[in-house]
């Protein structure tokens, strides 16, 4: 249902940033393409919103993580890269 809200006011954003911790989607555990802790990817959650909610624009989802003092994530350096390194791939 809130998928379909955003969709029906995409024209009307400039971006969304959902935050991609502690919740259906956990990067700083189960990595940017993992499950495991979370129930389903990032790269996945980023795809649909990319592509399916703005029609292929991934510049409108900004990619957000926690770095710090996170209950239970804390993603360290090199999965904050890894993330990134994601985002800057699918031309974000």
């Amino acid at each position: 249902r809130y998928f379909m809200i955003l969709k029906n006011l995409k024209n009307d954003l400039s971006y969304i940033m959902p935050q991609f911790y502690n919740g259906v989607t956990r990067p700083g555990v189960d990595g940017v393409d993992g499950t495991g802790a979370g129930a389903t990817s990032a790269a996945v959650m980023f795809s649909s919103l990319a592509n399916d909610l703005f029609d292929q624009e991934p510049h409108k989802v900004v990619f957000g993580f926690c770095i710090s003092d996170c209950s239970g994530t804390n993603i360290e350096c090199f999965i904050r890269c890894s993330c990134s390194g994601y985002v800057n791939s699918q031309g974000a």
